[in-house]
């Protein structure tokens, strides 16, 4: 989850769901680190962080010191703020995140050990901006906000008081 520090920025930290429970910091820096997915395996953290200047997708180890991996170019920083949140294939070998420009990309990834990744490939345009997406455990479908063609724009006539106005 994401703690904002007294010193820092965003950062990651983990609630552990067995043992003493007690929280702890994976990545406290003076970077916005934040929208941390663990991969199916446990051992890698995908999430975004401003840490090279502009909102990227990095992978790192977990626990930290095995590594860390810049996988984007640039992620959908909406708001300012970073909010691609970044999704795995259930079994590992695929990361999904939205880009700057509005695009669903995939990273084709190898787990264990060591991390591996490809190169990120544009899996298709996303019409209007979102900033939220989730992908099957396959990797075939996705789950998106899209925007409703049919919109109105019509205005919305709010009646305040409109009790009183029966009682007449």
């Amino acid at each position: 989850y994401n703690e904002i520090g007294s010193n820092t920025l965003s950062d990651l930290w983990v609630l552990p769901l067995a043992g003493d429970r007690k929280p702890f910091p994976y990545i406290m820096s003076k970077f916005d680190e934040r929208n941390g997915a663990f991969s199916p395996d446990g051992r890698w953290v995908a999430y975004v962080s401003d840490e090279s200047t502009q909102y990227q997708l990095w992978v790192q180890s977990f626990p930290p010191g095995q590594g860390k991996w810049q996988i984007s170019a640039d992620v959908h920083a909406a708001l300012g703020a970073g909010h691609s949140v970044p999704r795995w294939r259930r079994d590992g070998h695929e990361l999904y995140y939205l880009s700057g420009d509005g695009k669903v990309m995939g990273v084709e990834v190898k787990l264990g050990d060591t991390f591996q990744p490809g190169t990120p490939q544009v899996l298709f345009d996303v019409p209007g901006a979102t900033t939220h997406f989730d992908a099957a455990h396959d990797g075939r479908k996705f789950l998106l906000p899209l925007p409703d063609e049919h919109t109105s724009n019509q205005p919305v006539h709010v009646v305040l008081n409109w009790a009183a106005a029966l009682k007449r």
